[in-house]
């Protein structure tokens, strides 16, 4: 359900995030205040941006978080903090947003890679009586009328 990515940043909900707990300490506030902004201005902070955890997600996490702020959430504080904190912070979300993509392409790729090796395996292990061909390469005897043999030496001596 989550992962920790980097320092105070989660995987929650298919998005990298940082919780609010490490954001207001990475921008010198207290997570009271933090909150506070937020709810004095929910109209600034749609619920895709910065949602508020449930209870099962806050189970998972240290520190009884409330707020998840993904990178465009984060980004939404800029009128209220000190940029150079908070860029530093974006730039986290940015990188840690990368890692995930990277990671979500390979595990396609190992997924794509594991199927294949499934079929190959499944292929090998095929039944013999599945793999026998229709029209078998040579004379195979018992598949031969009996006395196929004498009766064509007989045609052939005429009797």
């Amino acid at each position: 359900m989550n992962l920790a990515l980097f320092a105070g940043i989660y995987l929650l909900r298919d998005a990298p995030v940082v919780l609010d707990g490490a954001l207001a300490a990475r921008l010198g506030m207290t997570v009271e205040a933090l909150q506070d902004l937020v709810a004095d201005n929910p109209t600034l902070f749609p619920e895709e941006l910065v949602f508020r955890l449930s209870a099962e997600e806050r189970a998972h996490l240290e520190g009884a978080p409330t707020l998840a702020f993904t990178e465009g959430g984060a980004a939404l504080l800029m009128p209220w903090m000190d940029a150079d904190n908070l860029m530093a912070a974006l730039k986290d979300l940015a990188t840690t947003r990368g890692a995930w993509l990277d990671l979500a392409r390979l595990a396609q790729r190992v997924g794509a890679l594991e199927a294949g090796l499934k079929a190959m395996n499944d292929f090998l292990k095929a039944p013999e009586a599945e793999a026998k061909a229709e029209h078998p390469i040579g004379l195979v005897a018992e598949d031969l009328p009996h006395g196929l043999k004498s009766k064509e030496r007989a045609e052939r001596d005429g009797r």
